[in-house]
């Protein structure tokens, strides 16, 4: 690696809310709760939480801050199962040596 002409190598974070509302402002998908990108859940959590988010503000039409708390309610146990990375998956995806390169 060290001697790569083009080697690139970035940082890989996650952001996690303590909370995805505020006033009448809601947060949904990868801008509230992005799922870890080795996940494969990205789209899904956004099309499920969008969902979501509809079927409480038709319920809670007049209530906006008791739709965001339902909301956040069911989806944050869900979100937050796909932000964890499966044991071993760093070390994957950021290799501490040449043999875990495969070369």
């Amino acid at each position: 690696m060290a001697d790569a002409q083009n080697f690139y190598y970035d940082a890989l974070v996650q952001v996690k809310m303590d909370a995805w509302s505020t006033g009448r402002v809601v947060l949904v998908g990868d801008a509230g709760y992005c799922a870890s990108p080795f996940s494969g859940m990205g789209t899904t959590l956004a099309l499920t939480g969008a969902c979501s988010l509809v079927r409480v503000l038709l319920r809670y039409q007049d209530a906006v801050d008791q739709a965001f708390a339902e909301y956040e309610a069911a989806m944050r146990p869900v979100a937050m199962r796909a932000q964890k990375l499966a044991p071993g998956m760093p070390r994957v995806i950021h290799p501490q040596a040449r043999w875990e390169l495969g070369w």
